[in-house]
């Protein structure tokens, strides 16, 4: 499978990393500017129709992908749980992320790799680096971590009624000047990605999401690169937020459900969507789709709002 990798840098302080969802509303507003409503209604269009020409990420950590949530691994001998390595396997359950060069070694040998998890650990030829992220130990020198600082910060809130004072809290973060992210593409139809690269391009100095934060969550297109990530196993993990909308062998995927906030805030009066429950990234499923979900189409008051709930299956 080929995938495109976007990479962008945040460039201001952070409420939270952009989720598929984000990423794809900013997009069509650049989208509308570049090629128009009546363009930007018909790509919507395929999508809604379930033949979507393209599927995209949530924001991961440049070179990173979720840790898969079907994992199974051999347990260790009790010669080799001595209290040192218990401390360091402790560890092991707060990572949430894995280098894509470890995902490529699960995708071609998932067996052996099941096997021999704990002991690369123990070994340090895999090193848990900024708490939930794992690396090879010749991948260790490529980051400065931490990735994020978090800080929780007051602020006003200012309403129309200059008597209707109140304060909100932000947990906000704030990255190192290193710490890049990246958006996934996989392309269904190749012929639109010149197109749709073009429009990524231009999302510079872009707010990607923040609510109530104006000036938060804002970031800037770096480059891009093309990566190959070959599955050999039956199962593929979720990229992104997604329906399961033509996923049939539930029983037997490992998955965990969130229902999205139904709140929609405009510039005028706050609207209400209805509330969905999707599954998260790093869910895995028996199948060989190449996504799953969809985009559904809802009016709200005299506007009609897209979201986009189609998941990358890799």
């Amino acid at each position: 499978m080929i995938l495109y990798s976007y990479k962008f840098k945040p460039i201001s302080k952070l409420t939270g990393i952009p989720d598929s969802q984000t990423f794809f509303g900013g997009f069509c507003y650049y989208y509308l500017k570049e090629y128009g409503e009546e363009d930007l209604t018909s790509f919507l269009k395929k999508a809604e129709e379930g033949n979507p020409d393209f599927i995209v990420s949530s924001f991961f950590v440049k070179d990173f992908l979720p840790q898969p949530m079907n994992l199974s691994f051999k347990p260790l001998v009790k010669e080799e749980a001595d209290r040192k390595n218990t401390i360091k396997l402790k560890k092991i359950k707060k990572i949430n992320c894995w280098s894509i060069s470890i995902l490529k070694d699960y995708y071609a040998n998932p067996k052996e790799f099941c096997q021999q998890y704990y002991q690369r650990i123990i070994s340090n030829n895999y090193l848990i680096i900024d708490s939930e992220y794992l690396v090879k130990e010749s991948e260790k020198l490529n980051y400065i971590t931490p990735f994020l600082v978090e800080e929780l910060i007051t602020r006003n809130y200012v309403a129309e009624d200059p008597d209707d004072k109140k304060l909100f809290y932000n947990v906000v973060m704030y990255n190192n000047e290193n710490t890049l992210f990246s958006v996934y593409i996989k392309y269904l139809n190749e012929n639109i990605r010149e197109k749709i690269e073009k429009v990524i391009s231009k999302m510079r100095y872009v707010s990607l999401g923040g609510g109530k934060s104006i000036g938060y969550n804002m970031f800037d297109f770096i480059s891009s690169e093309k990566i190959e990530l070959n599955n050999t196993i039956d199962s593929k993990m979720l990229l992104s937020k997604a329906l399961p909308d033509n996923l049939t062998n539930i029983d037997d995927s490992y998955y965990k459900l969130i229902k999205l906030q139904n709140i929609f805030h405009g510039v005028g009066e706050t609207k209400y969507k209805k509330e969905v429950l999707v599954f998260c990234e790093g869910s895995t499923f028996k199948t060989k789709e190449e996504f799953c979900g969809k985009v559904i189409k809802e009016k709200l008051g005299d506007e009609v709002k897209y979201t986009n709930l189609l998941g990358l299956l890799v």
